[in-house]
């Protein structure tokens, strides 16, 4: 057998929630700024330049919070071992996620109806698709760390004709069109 190396980058999608927390931030930074100039007005003018260097300070650190909301996940398989690294801020990378793909109980799209029995079973669900559409969406369900887990990845053929080949009867063997965003 050959050896086998995939590879695949997958860039979350920011939803209305990391909208809101951004806005939260910059609403969050504007009100300090301005009660801290209003509290220095009115108690000690003389420290209002102190006000520039705090004001800088805080817009540091709202930008990199700003940056951290920026994810990424990288999907990895090296002959049997599949693994999710998560990167931050095109910056901070870290495992997330490591197993054999002969461990996974089950691999398919998430309009299969055998995700909604395996969803009742599991104790975790890890996101690690981009969120961008339902159909090009499919799960792993597995036993990992002594916990039913599910993970969500993005579909790549690469992937699934691999986990076929360490795994085939766990693995959805028919794609149908709607199951992949109308690839066949």
């Amino acid at each position: 057998m050959k050896d086998v190396f995939i590879e695949k980058i997958v860039t979350h999608k920011k939803g209305t929630f990391e909208f809101f927390i951004r806005f939260i931030l910059i609403l969050t930074v504007i009100t300090v700024i301005v009660c801290l100039a209003l509290i220095l007005i009115v108690t000690a003018p003389q420290l209002l330049p102190f006000l520039i260097f705090i004001s800088a300070g805080l817009i540091y650190i709202t930008y990199r919070l700003f940056i951290s909301l920026d994810l990424e996940y990288e999907y990895s398989l090296t002959n049997d071992e599949f693994t999710v690294e998560s990167i931050v801020a095109k910056r901070k990378r870290k495992q997330v996620f490591s197993a054999s793909c002969k461990k996974f109980a089950h691999v398919g799209p998430i309009t299969d109806d055998d995700y909604i029995t395996w969803l009742e079973k599991s104790k975790a669900i890890h996101d690690y698709s981009s969120s961008q559409s339902r159909e090009s969406t499919w799960f792993i369900a597995l036993n990992h760390s002594g916990r039913d887990r599910i993970l969500l990845i993005d579909y790549d053929e690469r992937f699934f004709e691999a986990f076929r080949r360490y795994n085939p009867r766990n693995v959805v063997k028919r794609i149908e069109k709607d199951s992949v965003g109308g690839q066949e």
